[in-house]
């Protein structure tokens, strides 16, 4: 299959420039591109910004993707803006560019549901597919109805668990439409870290598998965090590692608080 795969890049750094090497998106990109999935069929990237413009790209971003069988292309009349509004942008110009200027698209991979009508109307013959990374129910009300839209609108809405799948389903429980929903837990192929079990003696070790941003959606969890882990310390006593694993540039000036003791 021909597929048009469309990510969400959220991370943009205090310097006001895209790391697209630090985007989760990207990983779970490489990770798919890497599968048997991803070598049997032709995926091509589009990014809906310009590339040269503000974007910090080492040779993992390309490289990799075309070492395994990917191509890229770019929209070069628009810049980033930042995670929440790229929520909205769809250059309908742009796309019909791309439809255009490319052979047959079965599917069309968009890993925003806000975009999956806007998208359906262009790509008329194509399967369109959406991911759901985050639930704008729990971290952006404003627009959990517009999302819920996109993920109806789609052929198919992939989520990450199954405890995702349970949330949509019950909070939107009294909406007359439903999303097809399916579970596909995230691909891995990256070197693991060892982090042993701790017994009630050892100094405990906890993973934050989860983006360090100065969005306000990532930082609350960041901050939810921190007052977890004070009040662990002051009811405990003891001191735990924490291992990030998504540190982006802006992520480095987060890691940089003062954490007080404790971690």
């Amino acid at each position: 299959m021909n597929i048009l795969w469309i990510p969400q890049i959220s991370s943009l750094g205090s310097d006001g420039k895209v790391y697209l090497s630090k985007d989760s998106n990207m990983s779970a990109l490489y990770n798919i591109l890497d599968s048997n999935f991803g070598k049997n069929n032709k995926i091509i990237v589009y990014f809906e910004f310009n590339l040269k413009a503000n974007v910090i790209i080492d040779n993992v971003v390309f490289d990799k993707i075309e070492k395994l069988g990917g191509s890229i292309i770019y929209n070069e009349n628009r810049e980033y803006t930042n995670a929440k509004l790229e929520r909205f942008n769809v250059d309908l110009s742009d796309y019909m560019r791309v439809k255009n200027n490319l052979d047959r698209i079965d599917v069309v991979f968009v890993n925003e549901p806000t975009k999956v009508e806007a998208l359906r109307s262009i790509f008329t013959e194509s399967k369109i597919v959406t991911y759901n990374h985050w639930l704008a129910c729990k971290n952006m009300k404003d627009i959990e109805l517009r999302q819920y839209e996109g993920m109806c609108n789609a052929d198919i809405c992939f989520v990450n668990s199954i405890y995702a799948k349970n949330q949509i389903e019950e909070y939107y429980k009294d909406m007359e439409r439903k999303p097809n929903i399916k579970v596909s837990n995230p691909t891995f192929i990256e070197n693991v870290l060892d982090v042993k079990p701790v017994s009630l003696n050892d100094k405990p070790n906890i993973i934050y598998n989860h983006r360090l941003s100065n969005d306000e959606y990532y930082n609350n969890a960041f901050k939810t965090l921190k007052r977890i882990m004070k009040k662990f310390y002051t009811d405990t006593g003891i001191k735990a590692t924490i291992y990030f694993t998504n540190p982006t540039n802006n992520g480095a000036g987060l890691l940089g608080l003062d954490f007080n003791s404790g971690w």
